[in-house]
């Protein structure tokens, strides 16, 4: 009797899983254009929020593509970096944003944390095989899954059309913009108290050379194939940085300047306290809006092109201070 009862259960959990995965999101969608275009890519950059709205590959002369993702940290960089790099023959230069958080931690230990799963059902990730919250969908188990679970059950029978898609056909995200941003778009003492208060739960936790490791495998792969990394610090708007606690900030900057100094092919560029970014390019503290998205990504293919004096934006060319 009890696997009578059990069974239906069973096929609904199945089905509720599926049905979850399947529902369009940038995960999968990263996944398979890289599967399906890596071996055109000529610039791949990689981070977390502040590389996912900051750079819009189409502004790259060179073919680009935007593999970051939310609060992604250098682990999964790592992990997407070695499923195609051996994909991508035309490959110049590697982008990587290193956050004011990015040294310390790994997303595991962020609220962020129930991010993982989707490397490991999408990407083929296969950390932490025998955490179930770190692989099912269903983990969570409460109404808001089971709505979603429904709702892409409706869109494989084709009788809705759910998706989790933010980005471009570049991996570029599309909602930070100028028309999108909130009055009390300001946020930068709430952001940067947030972030040191992370820094300061989980640096006792010594990730700073496991996180160093990860980077210096990028690097040294990266010079294999003759490919040129370039770590940046992306723009902050100055409320941010008036609260970010300087010894994280300085153990931040350190971070990236061991491998300017230590790797030829290696590139350090700090934009954080850039003063050709004004308040109109922000989204909020620590992310630009698509204005400044077009300056900032101008502004770097501007460095990849070998002339790092001048940019265009609208048509006109301007030279750097």
């Amino acid at each position: 009797m009890f696997f009578v009862f059990l069974l239906p259960i069973s096929l609904i959990a199945v089905i509720a899983e599926y049905s979850l995965r399947k529902i369009p999101n940038d995960y999968a969608f990263k996944n398979q254009w890289l599967t399906e275009n890596s071996h055109d890519v000529e610039v791949l950059a990689l981070g977390a929020s502040s590389i996912l709205h900051d750079i819009n590959p189409h502004y790259l002369h060179k073919k680009g593509f935007n593999a970051a993702h939310l609060s992604q940290s250098l682990k999964y960089d790592h992990l997407i970096f070695n499923k195609f790099i051996d994909q991508m023959p035309s490959l110049e230069y590697v982008i990587m944003g290193i956050d004011f958080w990015t040294p310390f931690g790994d997303i595991e230990e962020s609220p962020e944390w129930w991010r993982v799963k989707y490397y490991n059902i999408h990407y083929g990730g296969k950390l932490y095989r025998w955490q179930g919250r770190y692989n099912y969908e269903l983990y969570f188990r409460d109404i808001a899954t089971f709505k979603r679970a429904v709702n892409g059950l409706l869109t494989l029978l084709g009788l809705k059309n759910e998706t989790h898609i933010t980005t471009d056909d570049r991996g570029h995200g599309i909602h930070y913009t100028f028309d999108n941003r909130a009055a009390e778009w300001d946020n930068g003492e709430f952001e940067a108290s947030r972030h040191n208060a992370l820094i300061a739960d989980i640096i006792g936790k010594r990730r700073i050379e496991q996180n160093r490791q990860y980077v210096e495998e990028i690097i040294n792969k990266s010079a294999e194939k003759n490919v040129k990394v370039i770590l940046i610090i992306a723009p902050l708007f100055q409320s941010y940085r008036n609260n970010q606690q300087r010894v994280f900030v300085d153990q931040q900057k350190e971070f990236c300047r061991y491998f300017r100094d230590n790797y030829s092919n290696v590139l350090f560029y700090d934009f954080s306290d850039d003063p050709r970014f004004m308040e109109d390019d922000f989204y909020d503290a620590n992310h630009l809006n698509e204005r400044g998205t077009e300056k900032f990504t101008r502004i770097l293919d501007s460095i990849i092109s070998g002339d790092s004096s001048r940019f265009v934006v609208n048509n006109k060319t301007v030279v750097l201070k």
